[in-house]
């Protein structure tokens, strides 16, 4: 029967450095235990020493669907990329609009400890909060259990990419203050000739109090416990303070 047969697919052999150690299998799935080992995979051969020898570049690399003797890190199907010294962005690529770049030469991540996860498609599964953190300035992402996602920063938070100039609204506070404002709006008085308080608003008409009260309204519409103001009885109310009509 098929499914007592091994499966066996063509695999090639990994081009080793000097400290690798090397766990495969006939299903071209691999663990590679060795040193930090960058793309430039022509110089590398069982007498050449990987990342010129340096210490501290510790790595662990689990790769399956290899396609060619080095790790190509981007054709290879599925890795995980473990190092305790590493330019990972510029290994991988990762260049385009939003990731830092060589130009960047005050802001460059590469040089570090890197964990890198690269497939078709990613999954990080949790049954509680997912947290992705900053350890050295707080910045997060939480997506909690009940499915709020909490994104927290003391800086801007800037949506497109690294050089956006707008920093994201805050909807809750903007809500309020344009309510308040709308409400400042209507609430105004001035004189009149005869030197009685009337509103201003009653001024422009029916129709621009109608705009407002429906942007009002529209902005309350989710807040619990608040009656929304109808035009009807603004323009009744306000008509019959100054006694204007359209």
């Amino acid at each position: 029967m098929p499914g007592d047969q091994p499966v066996i697919e063509e695999v090639l052999k990994l081009r080793k450095g000097v400290t690798d150690v090397v766990v495969t299998n006939k299903n071209n799935a691999l663990m590679r235990v060795g040193l930090d080992r960058p793309p430039e995979a022509e110089s590398y051969t069982q007498n050449a020493p990987l990342n010129n020898g340096e210490p501290g570049t510790g790595t662990v690399d689990i790769v399956t669907g290899r396609n060619s003797r080095d790790p190509n890190y981007d054709t290879d199907k599925s890795r995980i990329y473990i190092s305790s010294q590493t330019d990972g962005d510029t290994n991988f690529g990762l260049t385009s609009e939003g990731f830092l770049t060589s130009t960047d030469t005050e802001q460059i991540s590469d040089g570090g400890g890197y964990v890198i996860t690269k497939s078709d498609s990613v999954r990080i599964i949790a049954r509680d909060d997912v947290r992705i953190q900053n350890q050295n300035n707080g910045a997060s992402i939480t997506m909690k259990s009940n499915g709020d996602i909490v994104i927290h920063s003391e800086n801007d938070i800037k949506l497109g990419s690294e050089t956006a100039n707008d920093p994201t609204v805050l909807s809750t506070q903007l809500t309020e203050l344009l309510y308040a404002l709308i409400g400042a709006i209507f609430e105004h008085q001035h004189m009149d000739a005869m030197g009685r308080p009337t509103s201003a608003i009653s001024a422009v008409g029916k129709s621009a109090i109608d705009k407002l009260t429906t942007i009002q309204a529209n902005l309350k519409q989710d807040d619990k416990g608040r009656n929304q103001i109808t035009s009807n009885f603004i323009w009744n109310e306000l008509g019959k303070k100054s006694g204007d009509g359209e």
